[in-house]
């Protein structure tokens, strides 16, 4: 929960307890034309923070990188944003999608592409 909702629910004399249930991973992907492979915790937040933003830097071919997230709502964007980016900002021109399998669609179809999905949804035709 967080922590608005935990607030929420105290204010509602609620004490909510977790209870874990399972554990999700999330895979980071990118278009099957693409040759680099291993990024690096660094690189990844270089990227995805606009630091980096050409494959060239990255030892693949001379190529704008297409940057794909899930849309602030989502739990996934989140754990990604804390995890991967330690909580830095996601580049202003990062195409926002709605689900892990617009994610997973859209990088599938757009060379340079990099996005992150659910490892529930992990596309097969895709790099990771």
């Amino acid at each position: 929960m967080k922590e608005q909702e935990l607030n929420n629910a105290a204010s509602k004399g609620v004490d909510p307890k977790a209870n874990f249930i399972a554990m999700d991973g999330i895979a980071v992907i990118v278009h099957p034309s693409n040759k680099v492979a291993g990024l690096s915790k660094q690189q990844l937040k270089d990227i995805y923070t606009g630091k980096i933003s050409d494959w060239s830097a990255l030892g693949g071919e001379s190529q704008k990188i297409v940057v794909i997230s899930r849309d602030s709502a989502s739990g996934t964007f989140e754990s990604f944003g804390e995890m991967a980016l330690d909580k830095a900002k996601v580049r202003s021109d990062a195409l926002m999608q709605a689900s892990n399998q617009a994610i997973a669609s859209t990088v599938a179809k757009t060379p340079g592409a990099i996005g992150y999905v659910g490892l529930d949804i992990f596309p097969p035709r895709l790099r990771h």
